[in-house]
Parts: C-alpha cells; structure tokens; sequence
C-alpha cells in the first residue's frame, strides 16, 4: 500500500512559516552542496586556501542556527535534549581543560566543535524537513552521480601525479592512496578518499529511493534513473574501499531481508524480483566492463588482510573498544578535546599515541571514561534509535527507504570518525538528519492515514 506522504512536516498556516521552511531547505542543499564540492574548491582552485574553506561550511550552519534561534522555532525534543544538555557539559568540560596549559587553545577548541556543531543541525533537519525536501535533495545527490562517475573513471585511469588525481595542499604535501601499485583510489570531487565512500554510499541509497517509489512519486525520469543507477555502480566499483563494497552489500540485504517480511504484498514482491535481476545485471556488468576494477580490488582486500592479519580484526579494532587500546592512568578529565583529531595530527603528530582509526577509543581518550562513555551511547542512542523507528516504518507502512537511509550512515553514526575528520563529521550528522527526516515524513503520512480510517 502506497501512503500519501506530506510535503512539510506541519500545516503552513501563514505565509511567513511557508518562507520560512523554504529558507531552511534552501540553506540545507546549501549545506549539502558545499559539503560535496568544497573538497574540489580546496584542491583545485584555491589550494592555498585549503585550511580556511573547511570553515565555510561552518559559517553557513552558524548562519541557519542564527535564522532558527531568531524565529523562536529551535528544535526541542528528548534526542535533542539530550544532546544538548550534553553539549553544556562538556563546555565545563572543555573550560576545566583549557587550565592545563599543555593542552593547545585552538586543538581543544576544534575538538569541541567536531563534537557538537551539527549536532543541532540533525534535528532541525527532522524537524523542518518535508518529504518534498528529502525528494529533492535525493534528487540532487543522484543527479551528481553522473558527472561523479566520469571524474572517478577519469581518475584511475590517469596517472598517479596527473592533475586530476591531486588532493589538497601544495606540491610537496600531496597525498595519494592507491588500490594497488598504479592505480589510485579515487577522491572524486572530495579532497580525501573516505569523501567518495560516503558520497557513493549514500548515492546508492538514494537512487534505489526513487526506483521504490510509486511511479507517479519518483523524481527521476526512467531513462534518468537508469543512468544514475550504473554511475552508482561505477562510483562503488572503482571506489577501491573495503568499506563501501562491505555497506553496499550490507544495505542490499538489508533490502532483500525488508522485501521477504512483506514479501505479501506486491512491494515486497516487487522489491525481490528487482533484486535478482539487478543481481544478474550488475554481475554481467561487473564481469565484462570492472573486471579490472575487481581484480585491484581482490589484490587489494588480500594484501591489507595480511598487513593487519585479516580484515575482521580491522573491523573490530576499528568499531569497538578495545580495552589494550585505552591508555593506562588516564586523567579522570580525559587527555583533550581534539587532541587525537586529524588537525591535532596534521600540526603535533600522534602526540596522543593512540590508535586514531577507532572513534570510542579516540573520544574516550579527548573526554574521560565518563564523558567520554555517555558521549557515544548517546550516539548509539542516535543510531539504533532511528534504526528501530525505520524497521517500525517497514512493518506498518511496506517500504524500506527508512531502513536504506538510517543503514547508509549508521556505521558512521555508531563508531565513524565523525570526532576525527571534517568529511565524517559533515556526512554523520547531515545523512542521519535526513534519515531522521525520512522517518518522521512516513510516521505522519501514517498517523494521517489512521486519522482518515477513523
């Protein structure tokens, strides 16, 4: 059963809400723009300003949470309660440390803005975001797909010191990470790897959104879509990112798994069979036009296994706290906020000695075991609270584009970098804001639904 989903979140009773919401989306695909292309503006315009257009970005958000704050329509919820009451602690947090003079005032304060700064940004997503808006955006995310899929084919295809294939800095701070020996992993438009994962997954999720959709809802024309389908496919398999094979498969049978509960109904029905035959067809595909690709990509998978003795200790390493891996007599206060970031990094080094890939280890570190602990089950809370709400949507609505959205970032939201580095920090929050979105667009279109049966 298709339900009739709500353009806006509430009734635009008067005209200056109706500019209002539109404003916010407006600066929200803004945002979203900005969070895809920045990485091209730093690495190929203006290199020598790429440190200083990573606050871009920021300076736009500042702006939306000034325009919300002044309308009196800031976003109060428990999630984001929570959150903040979180975030006003650990600026007393973050004043205690700046007493310990070692600690530097710019990597403390950054740490705290990797924490916090899009935190508001999520809800007011949620809160604002209509299901015209969610279209849209997926919309524009598809749609770059295309010329994204070129550029990445055009990029491993080109010399490792081609033009094509700079990141950011200058001549002497490049920095190029290979698939194997030749061949680069591409950044796309993105000014490091992990920017093409997140762009390719999310892609993924938002193209199989409009082949799920009613014919008539879809906000991509048939031929438009199937184009956007294979650049997905390219952007994925040229990617040479264990990570994003290892979510797309994950989020595929997720799919399959959402289609089987309601295999019942002519949606699940329908979702089973385009699997298989998208199954059939990226095979054939995979097999006669990225038989390279793959190949780089085994060679890939079997050498990093051997490096880091199998990719299931990566995976666990990386995703869950290691007790050997906190440091021993670690400060009740923690040793810094932002002191393991990469900007800590890029400027002192690992001064911290920690292992950088794993985000609970990282955070308990910067905050202490107490903070740091409640810092990161509320962002479990984040994650499978979602998650659940989404799984809820599939059972009574028949549809798993909430389970797609939510699964696209929840690695990311969970255990990701996201206190780390800009590209993580921008696309955890913003993908769950719009997963957030999503649900609460399908819970109304319910709720109206049992208002109308009544």
């Amino acid at each position: 059963m298709q339900h009739q989903l709500i353009s806006h979140p509430a009734s635009l009773i008067h005209s200056q809400e109706e500019v209002f919401v539109r404003l916010v989306n407006r600066i929200m695909v803004g945002i979203f723009l900005l969070m895809i292309f920045d990485g091209s503006l730093r690495k190929w315009v203006l290199p020598s300003l790429s440190s200083p257009l990573i606050l871009v970005k920021d300076a736009v958000v500042v702006w939306l949470y000034l325009l919300v704050f002044r309308a009196k329509k800031w976003p109060h919820h428990a999630m984001a309660n929570v959150g903040y009451l979180l975030a006003l602690i650990f600026l007393g947090l973050m004043v205690l440390q700046l007493f310990n003079e070692r600690l530097p005032l710019v990597n403390i304060f950054f740490g705290y803005r990797n924490y916090f700064l899009l935190l508001p940004l999520a809800f007011i997503m949620r809160e604002y975001m209509g299901w015209e808006d969610i279209k849209r955006l997926a919309r524009i995310g598809c749609l770059i797909a295309i010329p994204s899929a070129a550029l990445v084919l055009i990029q491993v295809n080109s010399p490792v010191d081609a033009f094509i294939n700079r990141s950011v800095g200058g001549d002497d701070d490049q920095v190029i990470f290979y698939v194997v020996a030749g061949v680069v992993r591409p950044y796309g438009f993105f000014s490091f790897t992990n920017g093409q994962a997140y762009f390719s997954i999310m892609a993924l999720a938002m193209v199989c959104m409009n082949f799920l959709l009613a014919t008539q809802d879809r906000f991509l024309k048939n031929w438009l879509a199937w184009v956007a389908a294979l650049a997905v496919l390219i952007n994925i398999v040229t990617s040479g990112s264990r990570a994003t094979f290892g979510m797309t498969i994950i989020m595929m049978g997720a799919l399959a798994l959402g289609g089987i509960t309601i295999i019942h109904t002519k949606e699940g029905f329908r979702i089973v069979l385009a699997l298989i035959l998208a199954l059939f067809a990226t095979g054939f595909l995979a097999s006669f036009l990225f038989s390279d690709n793959l190949e780089h990509m085994q060679e890939r998978v079997e050498t990093a296994s051997s490096q880091e003795g199998g990719t299931m200790n990566r995976v666990i390493r990386d995703n869950f706290i290691l007790l050997d891996d906190i440091p021993e007599n670690l400060p009740l206060l923690g040793g810094g906020l932002g002191m393991g970031s990469a900007a800590a990094w890029r400027s002192m080094g690992n001064v911290t000695g920690l292992y950088l890939e794993s985000e609970w280890v990282r955070v308990i570190y910067e905050s202490g075991i107490l903070l740091g602990f409640a810092f990161m089950f509320y962002r479990l809370w984040l994650g499978f609270g979602t998650l659940f709400q989404a799984i809820r949507i599939l059972r009574l609505a028949k549809t798993p584009i909430p389970l797609l959205m939510i699964l696209a970032i929840l690695q990311t939201v969970i255990s990701g970098q996201m206190s780390f580095n800009n590209t993580s920090l921008y696309f955890g929050w913003f993908l769950l804001g719009l997963a957030m979105a999503t649900n609460e667009a399908y819970k109304k279109s319910l709720l109206a639904s049992e208002t109308t049966r009544q």
